[in-house]
């Protein structure tokens, strides 16, 4: 095994079993989705035809192979296969044949890196914005972004280009989070300093975490009334500070 995947690695990477639990087998087919989405960025780049349906599943695949997320092997291989019908569709509309991408490792550290620190920040971005289009919030340039990007990691690019693109990443994942807070202001509302209780009742309870408000708000309507304790962690401590959640 090699994952090096998060921040989490050990020593660069995990060469064992991830640090998060994943295995060999997760770990292998998570890489192999992200091959494939920069494959089929890398087509629609040259040509190819892409539409919001496209966009989302490059998000969507962008965002299973974050740590933690999803160790689900069986639905990482649907999204591979649905990946390769994706690649299928979007060469069929190419106007000129395109030649294969070439492989985008390199014994350069510094390409190495920079393409590392690119791809982290596509992740995050995405996790953002799946959020943020549940909600009704999209903007196609963070979108035409991403596939420059991925695809970008497939070609020949200098030190200085992939530092620029870094760059960009930074200011698009700026905007996706714009788009989640519009979001989770017009559902939720604006969120005021708000005093969090803490400690522990006895009793069933769901402890929540991650930030994904609207599953939040499921679980409470879920569990209203039915003496459920719903408790936050982490990320999910801003939640009580919007009216709609309270």
């Amino acid at each position: 095994m090699y994952c090096d995947q998060c921040e989490q690695s050990v020593k660069g990477g995990c060469r064992v079993q991830g640090v998060c639990g994943k295995n060999p087998e997760t770990s292998d087919l998570q890489d192999q989705l992200l091959r494939e989405v920069k494959i089929l960025a890398y087509y629609i780049e040259k040509g190819g035809k892409s539409d919001e349906e496209l966009d989302l599943f490059i998000v969507e695949s962008l965002f299973s192979t974050v740590t933690n997320v999803n160790f689900e092997d069986a639905r990482l291989r649907e999204q591979i296969n649905a990946a390769t019908k994706h690649l299928a569709r979007v060469k069929f509309t190419l106007s000129k044949p395109v030649a294969n991408p070439p492989d985008s490792l390199t014994d350069n550290p510094d390409i190495h890196s920079l393409k590392q620190l690119l791809t982290f920040g596509l992740k995050g971005m995405a996790a953002y914005l799946d959020h943020a289009y549940l909600l009704g919030k999209k903007d196609q340039e963070v979108f035409i972004f991403i596939r420059r990007a991925l695809a970008a990691m497939l070609e020949e690019k200098g030190v200085d280009e992939l530092i620029a693109l870094n760059l960009e990443c930074g200011k698009f994942n700026i905007r996706a989070m714009e788009l989640l807070n519009l979001g989770h202001i017009e559902r939720f509302g604006r969120p005021e300093p708000t005093k969090v209780s803490t400690g522990a009742k006895k009793g069933p309870a769901i402890l929540v975490s991650g930030h994904d408000l609207l599953d939040l708000e499921e679980i409470l309507m879920q569990t209203a009334d039915k003496g459920i304790s719903v408790y936050t962690h982490g990320e999910m401590l801003p939640a009580h500070g919007y009216p709609g959640l309270k």
